[in-house]
Parts: C-alpha cells; sequence; structure tokens
C-alpha cells in the first residue's frame, strides 16, 4: 500500500509530465493562449483605459471555472488509479468545486478581484493533474507505436 497523501500524488502528477515538450506546448498553447482568448478584451480595455479591473477579473473567474469542472469530473474518475480513494473524492469536491465558488463568493462580496487569479492557479493546477497521463499529450512516433505493440500483442511467439 502507498503512504503518500493525496495531496503528495497530486503534486507527483502535477510534476510529471513537463518532461514531455509536447505537453509544455499543448498546455502553454491551447490550454493558456488560445483558451484563454475570452479574458484579452476585458485586458486590453484595462491597459487603453477604457475598462476596470473587474472586467478582467470577471472574465478569469469564468475561464477558470470552465477549465476547472471538467478537469475535476476526470480527477474524481481517476478513483480506480488510486490508493486514496476516499481522499480522492472529498479533497477534490472541496478544494475543486466547492473552493472555486467560494472564491468567486469572496471575490465579489468583499470586492477583491484580485482573488481571481488564485482560481487561475487552481484551474491550471487541476488540469495538469488531470491531464497528467493522457498519451494523447506526449510524442511518441507512429513507428514506435507500431513496434511496442507489435512486440507486446505478436512478438511473444517470435523470440
Amino acid at each position: 500500500m502507498n503512504n503518500k497523501t493525496i495531496f503528495e500524488e497530486w503534486w507527483g502528477q502535477f510534476l510529471s509530465p513537463w518532461t514531455h515538450l509536447s505537453f509544455t506546448f499543448y498546455f502553454l498553447g491551447f490550454v493558456v493562449a488560445i483558451g484563454g482568448v475570452g479574458i484579452y478584451p476585458s485586458l486590453f480595455r484595462l491597459l487603453s483605459e477604457k475598462g476596470d479591473f473587474w472586467g478582467v477579473s470577471e472574465n478569469v473567474i469564468t475561464y477558470s471555472i470552465a477549465l476547472i469542472m471538467p478537469a475535476c469530473v476526470q480527477v474524481l474518475l481517476s478513483v480506480f488509479r488510486t490508493d486514496n480513494k476516499v481522499s480522492l473524492v472529498l479533497c477534490s469536491l472541496l478544494l475543486f468545486c466547492v473552493l472555486p465558488l467560494v472564491i468567486t463568493w469572496l471575490s465579489y462580496t468583499f470586492d477583491l478581484p484580485i482573488l481571481c487569479f488564485v482560481l487561475l492557479l487552481l484551474s491550471w493546477f487541476v488540469w495538469v493533474v488531470a491531464n497528467h497521463d493522457n498519451a494523447d499529450l506526449f510524442d511518441e512516433t507512429f513507428n514506435e507505436k507500431v513496434r511496442k505493440e507489435s512486440k507486446k500483442n505478436h512478438g511473444k511467439k517470435w523470440d
């Protein structure tokens, strides 16, 4: 049995995919740059002094919640691949479902638009944890894949 806590497991999952350049490019290019396109207009308005920070904050909150909820579902579906089943479910629901709503509520109630960036970092963290083992985001040449599958399925009788 594994003695790691769910937080240690998530931290390891967060650190593991960065060795794959394709994962890093996908995350930075598609998740951050293209996924955050909805934030850019309010950011431009803020920089041109025609908008305020609340416009940026609201768009960051929307982007973050849209990113975090499907990632949370993926994390919850990984319950069968962990030793920390109860911790995974409880901590995922609290940190990735309830906490974003609390941060959003605190932002509006106490007029703290800067809290949106805590939510943004949390959503990126959850996305990486949810996709840390997504083989579709890792480079593997067609020949390597065919060779590995051939050896696994057919090569047993050839050796």
